[in-house]
C-alpha cells in the first residue's frame, strides 16, 4: 500500500482547488457572455418592431403592408441567424476551455497516484 506524504496530499488539494475555481470561473463567463447576447437581442428586436409597427401603421395599401412584414421576417432571421452563431462560438469556446482545464487535472493526477 503506497502512502502519500502531507506535502503531496496538499500540493494536490492546492491543485484540485485551483481546478474548481477555474471551472467555476469559465462557467461565470460563458454564463455572462450568454446574457450580453440575450440582452442585445431583446433590445435589437424592440427596436426593430418599434420602427416597423410605426412604418406599417402609415401605409395604406394591403401590398405595402406585406412587403414591409417581408423586409422584417429577412431581418429577422438574418439577427437569429447571427445569434445563433454567437452562442455556437461562446459555446465552443467555453468548452475548449473546460477541456483545457479537465485534462491539466487529469494529466497532474494520473502522474501523482501510484502504479500498481
Amino acid at each position: 500500500m503506497t502512502s502519500f506524504t502531507p506535502d503531496q496530499l496538499v500540493a494536490s488539494s492546492k491543485a484540485t482547488a485551483a481546478a474548481m475555481f477555474a471551472l467555476a470561473n469559465q462557467a461565470f463567463h460563458g454564463c455572462g457572455q450568454m446574457i450580453q447576447f440575450n440582452l442585445q437581442a431583446a433590445r435589437q428586436a424592440l427596436a426593430e418592431n418599434g420602427s416597423y409597427w410605426s412604418e406599417t401603421l402609415s401605409y395604406m395599401a394591403p401590398e405595402q403592408v406585406i412587403a414591409h412584414h417581408t423586409k422584417l421576417m429577412e431581418s429577422s432571421t438574418k439577427h437569429a441567424l447571427m445569434y445563433g452563431g454567437q452562442l455556437a462560438a461562446s459555446a465552443s469556446n467555453s468548452h475548449a476551455e473546460w477541456l483545457k482545464i479537465v485534462g491539466s487535472q487529469i494529466e497532474l493526477h494520473s502522474r501523482s497516484l501510484p502504479r500498481f
